[in-house]
């Protein structure tokens, strides 16, 4: 298990290394060629031809370069997700209430014992086992971190939350968090945790 953690760990660095300077060195190459063909432009052509060059340019950097970059970046965080699925394939049930300041986000749930929490990755480096809490539609509810005294394993996990990417979905799969509030996943979440009944704005589970 452990060189399956490794290597997974190993590849999502790496691509997420090479979005990084992808991105970084990309922008400035893009930034100095528009540059230099924008003076180049308006020395042939006047200043119209700059404005013409530098419009031009404008759309190259949403139209291609933003496109490929987000490529890049969907590519890595594929990656980052499968080496999560591999790595954290636990649900636990809470078997005492967690201390507060372990409590990373809430929304406006009650965390009671017995509630289901998915194994995920951790938020600190502080030897805690943190759980997701998660809707019926796999919309993040909490994430808190458990001391191994507080929780109690209760089998393995049946599929990732991690995987919500590849999910099936009525109407059109949200691609970010923005869009998780009206994703309506066809297959519930086996274990999940009540929300309140009020309408509230659920993350995807990151």
């Amino acid at each position: 298990m452990s060189e399956i953690k490794s290597a997974t760990r190993r590849r999502a660095d790496r691509a997420w290394g090479l979005f990084g300077c992808a991105f970084l060195w990309g922008l400035l190459i893009f930034i100095m060629a528009s540059y230099g063909l924008m003076n180049l432009a308006e020395r042939s052509f006047g200043p119209a031809g700059r404005i013409v060059v530098g419009l031009v340019a404008l759309v190259a950097f949403f139209m291609v370069f933003l496109r490929y970059v987000y490529r890049l970046g969907d590519w890595a965080g594929k990656l980052e997700r499968t080496h999560k699925r591999e790595t954290y394939r636990k649900i636990y049930r809470i078997t005492a209430l967690p201390n507060l300041k372990n409590i990373c986000y809430n929304c406006s749930a009650e965390i009671k014992i017995g509630d289901p929490g998915w194994e995920a990755s951790p938020w600190r480096k502080d030897g805690l086992i943190y759980l997701h809490g998660l809707n019926e539609k796999w919309g993040l509810v909490w994430i808190v971190g458990f001391r191994p005294d507080q929780i109690e394993f209760h089998c393995e996990k049946p599929v990732s939350q991690y995987d919500w990417r590849d999910f099936e979905y009525e109407g059109r799969a949200p691609r970010a968090p923005y869009q998780w509030y009206s994703a309506k996943p066809k297959k519930l979440c086996p274990f999940s945790v009540p929300t309140p009944m009020r309408e509230v704005r659920l993350q995807f589970p990151v």
